[in-house]
């Protein structure tokens, strides 16, 4: 699933400055550099792949967005593509930052670790999808099977937030534990489970081997989605708060572009572009992401942390002490 920057650790150069490569290894005493000005800087973002919800990243590599506010994104590719290795890549210093589920930045704050979150993205589009034959949450048996990746996940806890939406009782299903969304797929197409949350494209393949969407996610967590998470530590380097500055400019640009209905087609080609998403799947995409008001922008995520935490909460897993201190918005423009 990761088109072409599959089983690639891109490797980054280093600055005429030298000092973007460290700042998120970090100097312990804080000090700060300095600003590189008019140079250009450069950014290690940790992204899952070539998959629909990093839209922006091919948006702006592909039409020179990035060049123009004069950053270099470098997207660093865990081997798994996971939300959790991808903060890890932050947590190590191997990247600046991490285009990352909230769940496992709340999990790492559980165990002390100094995250920040500096925007909200966008709202991730999940869709519950029913096997052949169930057409409706009414078409369920009274006992039914959930696919899951894994019971203390944020797919669980999606899974029983909608089924308690639909008024479903906790006591008529159980999760299963199938592995990732293709994991999902297949256990629905087997009929080893009866719905399962799924991503793009997962959800159109069903679709068109005659499977029904239900529901979807976004209805009822518009505040869920994709965050981005840097070190603590490394908000306090010059060059690092500027280069990041200079990245959520050009989304600014970037949102606007995918917003602009005049631009479809070519934020159509850009996703195809990447060699993960055929044109049908990419244009289905587009037309999802714009009925469900889930495209990249600049948001206040103070809503999705709180929500989020409390989503996990209910499942088990690690959660955030105060996810409020998390936030911070001081390098989400560019003051060079």
């Amino acid at each position: 699933m990761m088109g072409r920057f599959r089983g690639r650790m891109m490797v980054t150069a280093a600055l005429a400055t030298a000092l973007l490569a460290t700042a998120c290894g970090g100097d312990s005493g804080g000090s700060s550099s300095e600003p590189a000005g008019d140079e250009t800087l450069e950014l290690r973002l940790a992204i899952g792949g070539d998959l629909a919800i990093y839209w922006h990243v091919f948006v702006g590599q592909q039409y020179g967005v990035f060049d123009k506010h004069k950053v270099k994104v470098t997207p660093v590719v865990p081997r798994t593509g996971s939300s959790t290795d991808m903060v890890n890549l932050v947590l190590s210093g191997d990247a600046d930052m991490a285009n990352s589920l909230p769940d496992p930045a709340l999990a790492a704050a559980s165990s002390g670790s100094e995250l920040r979150i500096l925007n909200f993205e966008a709202p991730i589009v999940f869709s519950v999808v029913g096997k052949s034959g169930v057409e409706s949450y009414d078409d369920l048996p009274q006992n039914f099977k959930v696919g899951v990746s894994s019971p203390t996940t944020s797919i669980a806890a999606f899974s029983r937030l909608l089924l308690d939406n639909a008024g479903i009782a906790e006591d008529r299903y159980s999760f299963v534990t199938t592995g990732g969304t293709a994991a999902r797929l297949a256990a629905l197409k087997s009929g080893a489970v009866d719905i399962a949350v799924l991503a793009q494209p997962a959800d159109f393949k069903a679709e068109a081997s005659g499977m029904k969407v239900l529901d979807y996610t976004v209805k009822s967590a518009p505040w869920y989605g994709i965050t981005d998470i840097v070190q603590a530590e490394s908000l306090e380097d010059e060059n690092t708060c500027s280069a990041l500055g200079r990245y959520f400019d050009a989304l600014r640009e970037i949102s606007e572009f995918l917003a602009d209905p005049a631009n479809k087609e070519k934020a159509i080609a850009a996703l195809v572009e990447t060699g993960n998403n055929s044109e049908s799947d990419a244009k289905s995409t587009y037309d999802l992401y714009t009925d469900q008001g889930a495209m990249m922008g600049i948001n206040d995520p103070l809503e999705t942390l709180k929500g989020t935490n409390d989503l996990l909460a209910g499942v088990g897993a690690p959660t955030a002490p105060d996810p409020s201190a998390m936030v911070s918005t001081d390098c989400t423009s560019d003051k060079s």
